[in-house]
């Protein structure tokens, strides 16, 4: 019955997943070594990915199934984040980095558009376990790139003042006068 369960769940977010792009469009936010970690690093440890262009959001997913014998994904996943290229993890933890951000705006834009259904698939949805995937990247990045998460820490304000800048200019009517 479990298996079924999983194969089931599977093949409901595979068919989302695939939803996520009409004919001709394409996610463009990670390059295609970005991709091979993310795709490498999300499946040790129960996660998916995906890109919801409706609210131009790439974001991952957490299966039903990701909590189950944890310790043995994470040396899976360590493994995965210190085989890669450093400039192109340092890269991507940017990126995992900017994407929180970019949900967190679009949550806070649509509580205060009062567009609810938006704004709980975001708190609900994308979030959790956006946050829970990047506590997990960072905790595997400090032990070989300690230097450079703490640098990344020192800036994050002005990281998120910088996504919000762009995420303004992408979301707010723009005055032409």
């Amino acid at each position: 019955m479990k298996f079924l369960k999983y194969i089931l769940m599977v093949f409901v977010t595979t068919a989302l997943l695939s939803m996520s792009f009409l004919p001709g469009e394409k996610n463009t936010y990670f390059s295609e070594k970005e991709k091979e970690i993310v795709a490498s690093t999300t499946s040790v440890i129960g996660f998916g990915y995906g890109y919801d262009d409706e609210l131009d959001l790439p974001y991952v997913f957490k299966y039903p199934y990701a909590d189950e014998d944890a310790r043995g994904k994470k040396k899976k996943f360590d493994a995965a984040v210190n085989s890669a290229d450093p400039k192109i993890i340092k890269k991507f933890y940017y990126k995992m980095l900017k994407m929180k951000y970019m949900a967190e705006y679009l949550k806070e834009m649509y509580r205060s558009r009062e567009m609810w259904p938006n704004y709980t698939f975001i708190t609900q949805e994308i979030l959790p376990p956006v946050n829970e995937y990047h506590s997990i990247l960072k905790t595997s990045m400090k032990g070989e790139y300690g230097e450079y998460i703490s640098k990344m820490d020192n800036r994050d304000k002005q990281i998120k003042m910088r996504v919000y800048e762009l995420m303004d200019y992408r979301e707010k009517p723009v005055d032409t006068f």
